[in-house]
């Protein structure tokens, strides 16, 4: 039987059999009883409990993303996407998204301090939402159980740690905090506090992820000593130029709220240009890719890191980089994770888990390639059934393919499996399965895949990293006194 009347074969099988993830998977000959996997379940069917009410606190580009992800879309953006459906059937994004159940939630409070946002979020948020002038004020009603936070970073830790203080569960997105400091308090204040929180890596959802930890554990890819993640964007807006709009007055932003001194619309709409907001590539893209290794391979906190790269191209009065490398080593593990990072070219480069015996390639499709010098797949490479330039397994978590995307952001994105995962041949949006495991935290007490733990990780190699670039040492990180060490 040859590899294509293999793969066709395999469709029919279970999903609670050999191939747990059905037909996306390509095996090849008797490799298969090796490569025998659980499986993934996030089915679209699915029951919510008692209705929870939430705040949303920010309603730039991802707190639309994520109220929309809970079942409030915009009327622009419900408008465009069933407009592109009737243009072209094949794209079904409004039809996968009406198609994810409800979670029996509502908004009962938004908070934004741009107008405009906040306008446009009274309007998607439903007939009983109220707007706060502050974080404070919503986090202090009785009428609110939880809250979204999509605020730019430095808001971080003073929103969660009055939401702990309120015992308001958290959402929050990445990166968890704007320095290391923030991220010790908020990690003791929120364990203290017994909320449930989640931080916003939502491929923490993504099936191939869950495959690729699978496959990592059978010894697929043999000792693993090198770990490569990347960003390549090449656009104004992959560089956070965004544009301003011509409402952006101190009359529409309360602007002391920020920041302090005079009026900024650069420093506010395009805030991850600037340490005092931000991380910049580090807290806004490194640690998606990060944070998918660390949920498979349990990395931890780095022994060390140091970080290179500088602003190159765009010449605009950023202060952080926009050509980045990230060394992070692991002794104990006889390993490194790097990332590197452009701003200014679009060529994408997939992320690789370097073993002995085959690489895996992965983001939203996982691909194995066996190693030219494998001693486990030697005898196929001899014969010639298997080469290292052709994939021995497959699999794609946005199949079926997405038509109708056009952003070169938003194809960066889909590469990397944060826009869709695919169950039973239906799409359903990782942000959505992220959202609805933390409220079937609050309601059922189950753990969330992105806890305060898992975040602090992901905080603290982020700003040992930040620190790294800006000091140019190699930096450490005291376990016991909590701090960096040279």
């Amino acid at each position: 039987m040859n590899r294509r009347e293999l793969i066709k074969g395999l469709g029919a099988l279970s999903a609670t059999g050999l191939m747990a993830f059905k037909s996306d998977f390509l095996f090849a000959d008797d490799e298969l009883d090796s490569f025998e996997l659980n499986g993934f379940d996030k089915s679209l069917s699915y029951e919510a409990g008692k209705e929870i009410r939430l705040g949303i606190i920010g309603f730039g580009i991802r707190g639309q993303q994520l109220v929309r992800a809970a079942g409030f879309p915009t009327e622009g953006w419900k408008s465009n996407l069933q407009a592109a459906a009737k243009k072209n059937p094949k794209d079904t994004r409004w039809t996968d998204y009406i198609g994810q159940p409800a979670l029996n939630i509502k908004f009962k409070g938004i908070c934004d301090i741009y107008d405009t946002k906040a306008q446009l979020a009274m309007e998607a948020c439903g007939p009983e939402v109220i707007r706060f002038n502050t974080y404070q004020e919503l986090l202090a009603s009785p009428d609110i159980d939880a809250v979204i936070i999509a605020t730019p970073d430095h808001w971080h830790a003073p929103m969660i740690l009055e939401a702990a203080k309120q015992g308001k569960h958290v959402y929050v997105e990445k990166c968890l905090t704007r320095t290391a400091a923030e991220a010790v308090e908020v990690q003791h204040k929120v364990t203290d506090s017994g909320i449930k929180f989640q931080l916003g890596h939502q491929l923490r959802q993504t099936a191939s992820y869950h495959a690729a930890k699978e496959l990592i554990s059978k010894g697929v890819l043999g000792k693993i000593s090198l770990i490569q993640t990347n960003t390549n964007r090449n656009s104004a807006n992959g560089a956070w130029v965004y544009d301003i709009p011509a409402d952006a007055t101190p009359e529409t932003i309360d602007w002391p709220q920020f920041d302090q001194g005079e009026f900024n619309a650069d420093r506010f709409f395009r805030w991850r240009k600037y340490w005092d907001y931000s991380t910049g590539l580090l807290g806004d893209l490194m640690t998606h890719d990060f944070d998918a290794v660390n949920q498979i391979l349990s990395l931890g906190i780095p022994e060390s890191v140091v970080s290179s790269g500088g602003i190159y191209y765009w010449q605009d009065g950023r202060e952080v980089p926009d050509v980045l490398q990230v060394v992070m080593e692991y002794p104990q593990r006889n390993l490194s994770y790097n990332y590197s990072a452009s701003q200014s070219n679009q060529k994408y480069r997939p992320n690789l888990i370097m073993g002995n015996e085959a690489t895996m390639q992965i983001g939203a499709k996982v691909e194995v390639f066996p190693d030219p010098r494998s001693k486990k797949y030697a005898e196929k490479l001899r014969s010639g059934e298997f080469s290292p330039n052709t994939s021995i397994i497959e699999y794609n978590s946005n199949s079926p393919e997405v038509d109708g995307i056009s952003s070169a952001t938003t194809k960066y994105f889909m590469q990397k499996g944060m826009m869709y995962t695919n169950e039973n041949g239906k799409r359903i949006s990782p942000t959505y399965l992220h959202i609805r495991e933390w409220l079937d935290s609050i309601r059922n007490g189950t753990p969330t895949s992105c806890n305060i733990n898992e975040a602090f990780v992901e905080a603290i190699s982020t700003h040992m990293s930040a620190e790294a670039y800006k000091t140019g040492r190699k930096v450490y990180w005291d376990k016991e006194k909590k701090e960096f060490a040279f």
